[in-house]
This record gives C-alpha cells, sequence and structure tokens, in this order.
C-alpha cells in the first residue's frame, strides 16, 4: 500500500477531489461522514470492503451537474478491472512462492 500510495496517490487524490467533484469544506466533512457510516456498517455485517472504495463512492455521491462524468466512468472502469487483475497476480505470486519453498 505504501508503495502504491507513494507513487500515485497524489494524482489520485487531485483526480477524485478536483477534477471530477468539486470539494468544499462541507462537501468533505460530509463524505468523510458517510465513508466512516458505511464502513461501520460494513464492519457489524461482517462484509468485507475496500475502505478506497467506499470513501470514493462518498466523494461521488456529493457529485452535483458540474461532476466529470468521463472521470467517474474511468473509475468504476478500473474497479472492475482492479479484481481478476489482483486474482491473477496474487495466484501467480503464491505458485512463484510455493516453488522457490520446495527449492530451499
Amino acid at each position: 500500500m505504501f508503495f502504491g500510495v507513494s507513487n500515485g496517490g497524489r494524482r489520485i487524490v487531485e483526480n477524485i477531489g478536483n477534477n471530477t467533484i468539486k470539494l468544499d469544506n462541507v462537501k468533505g466533512i460530509l463524505s468523510d461522514i458517510s465513508t466512516a457510516l458505511n464502513l461501520f456498517l460494513a464492519s457489524l455485517l461482517g462484509l468485507p470492503v475496500s475502505t478506497t472504495h467506499v470513501k470514493t463512492a462518498s466523494i461521488i455521491g456529493l457529485g452535483e451537474k458540474d461532476s466529470n462524468f468521463k472521470n467517474i466512468k474511468n473509475i468504476f472502469k478500473s474497479w472492475i478491472l482492479t479484481f481478476p487483475i489482483c486474482f491473477l497476480l496474487s495466484y501467480f505470486l503464491t505458485k512463484i512462492s510455493l516453488i522457490c519453498l520446495k527449492i530451499s
């Protein structure tokens, strides 16, 4: 997570916070409250959720007519691609790890 945020985090924050939805202090606080409530509810129900997805969805939920829907569409596309890519990456890294452990 550290490497991902340190390499692309600023760009992500600027894209969502400035280019997609125009946030002011009130909207920022509302998105924080919404995120906290959603994460609390998911915890109570035992649902696995991504904090990043919940936060981004809370910000998008504040959007109005001036929202950049092209950016929002790209965010949803990337979410759809994230899961299978993570699955494949994890699968192959696990296989490589098992091979390396057998050799040692």
